[in-house]
């Protein structure tokens, strides 16, 4: 069962190009997106999100969606962080509230998300190879919330979970692959991810292997 499993989902994740390429076995470290590769949400959108955190405000989600905006602009680096998104909330709402509906968004991408079945074989099969495994995001939730959605979602025994708003720098930019690169000292990195941005090209840019996911649908 786990064969056939593994055959799907190899197919699914490097397709036909996989036998031109140097197999799994042959990188130090296998690095993969969080969502939409890994893991999923139950919302069609990710905004969506912004309408279940205070339902009776209709005006809060294009609040957010603004602050969003706003906070992108404020910064000078690639990438920010909830706590940025929500200090330009607080300039609308105050700051209890505002600490309140950052919270209660937390929360919900919590509840929200689940393992991605495909995902949750090849990461085993990639345990069970013994590889070193690190999750890449470009998001801006805390690395805190993203580690207990991967437990919750039974990925345990990840080396590390990097997060661009944490660092400051993202893998749009190509910035986030330099620094693993000289995090991990080696650049034979495999990244696997869904953006043919951010997880193929710009991975590609930056002198790392990548294998765009193909979603089922």
């Amino acid at each position: 069962m786990i064969k056939k499993c593994l055959k799907t989902v190899l197919e699914r994740i490097i397709g036909k190009e996989f036998k031109y390429c140097t197999k799994v076995r042959d990188y130090d470290i296998i690095s993969i997106d969080m969502f939409d590769t890994l893991v999923y949400r139950t919302v069609k959108d990710p905004k969506d999100v912004f309408d279940m955190i205070w339902p009776k405000n209709k005006e809060f989600k294009e609040v957010r969606i603004k602050a969003e905006k706003t906070a992108r602009k404020k910064k000078d680096k690639d990438d920010i962080t909830i706590d940025d998104i929500y200090d330009v909330i607080a300039t609308h709402y105050g700051e209890e509230k505002a600490a309140e509906l950052k919270t209660r968004e937390i929360q919900i991408e919590y509840e929200i998300t689940y393992g991605n079945p495909e995902a949750l074989c090849f990461f085993r099969y990639l345990k069970q190879k013994g590889k070193r495994i690190i999750v890449t995001s470009d998001m801006y939730m805390h690395r805190e919330l993203l580690e207990r959605i991967l437990l919750k979602c039974g990925y345990e025994g990840l080396d590390k979970v990097y997060v661009s708003g944490e660092l400051g720098i993202t893998k749009r930019t190509g910035e986030l692959y330099e620094y693993l690169c000289k995090e991990w000292n080696t650049s034979r990195i495999l990244h696997i991810g869904d953006n043919l941005i951010s997880d193929y090209y710009s991975a590609y840019k930056n002198g790392i292997t990548a294998f765009l996911y193909k979603a089922k649908q």
